[in-house]
């Protein structure tokens, strides 16, 4: 596992996705096609949620803390 390639690869991805946000209005990123979709907001703080809190935690406990179980995770609960 080339740690150095990984980390680029992140950097990466948050580059594309400031790209893709960039630009776009209050408007268009609370815009939903229908009630049960996300909008771009929803979906981008979404992708911050679990980054902060799910990722970090579930890898702090397979690195660190391996027999420990893992914390459940409600994503819909978040985004309301």
């Amino acid at each position: 596992m080339d740690l150095g390639h990984l980390i680029s690869l992140m950097g990466d991805n948050a580059q594309r996705l400031r790209a893709l946000a960039e630009g776009v209005s209050d408007y268009q990123a609370r815009w939903k096609p229908d009630p049960a979709s996300w909008s771009i907001l929803e979906v981008v703080n979404h992708l911050l949620d679990e980054e902060k809190e799910d990722f970090r935690a579930r890898l702090n406990l397979a690195l660190y803390q391996p027999d420990e179980p893992w914390p459940g995770i409600d994503p819909k609960v978040l985004v309301q």
